[in-house]
């Protein structure tokens, strides 16, 4: 007697990538802490950025920056590199946008007219909208505290 077997479909996942699902959540609240640019929303994914004063100062600097606005980041991790049973090292591609604001400053008055009450406006300024794109690798070092993990580091340099 024969009988017909249906053919079963196996999904292949890409090993640099089979684990970086579980990692999903601490990208997703850095990622909506960083557009935000809420610094208290950052220290809660990255706790130990309060610890490492120079890199917190340049971060708050550029969150505090009332020339930037919407900003959008994206973090895709690439490569997992377990280095104990609650460390890893992932390497990601990060692609941030924003719209930059500018000042542009043109001179307007009259200067042979300079001591009358009824000349062209002075100084003027205008704002232009420049968007920016940025795009390159960085590490995260991250560790895991009962079943979340947390930021320990980012760098843009490779780790030894």
């Amino acid at each position: 007697m024969f009988t017909e077997q249906t053919p079963t479909l196996t999904t292949r996942t890409n090993p640099s990538n089979a684990g970086t699902k579980q990692f999903e959540p601490v990208f997703n609240h850095y990622q909506t802490a960083y557009e935000r640019q809420d610094i208290a929303e950052l220290l809660a994914v990255w706790p130990t950025l309060q610890n490492n004063e120079k890199e917190l100062k340049k971060i708050k600097r550029q969150l505090d920056r009332a020339d930037i606005t919407h900003i959008k980041l994206v973090v895709e991790p690439h490569d997992v590199k377990f280095t104990g049973d609650n460390d890893a090292v992932v390497q990601c591609s990060t692609n941030e946008q924003y719209v930059q604001l500018e000042k542009s400053g043109y001179y307007a008055g009259d200067a042979m007219l300079a001591r009358l009450v009824a000349q062209t406006p002075g100084p003027l300024t205008d704002l232009e909208k420049k968007k920016v794109k940025k795009a390159g690798d960085v590490w995260m070092t991250l560790h895991r505290d009962g079943g979340q993990w947390t930021i320990v580091s980012v760098s843009d340099k490779k780790p030894r």
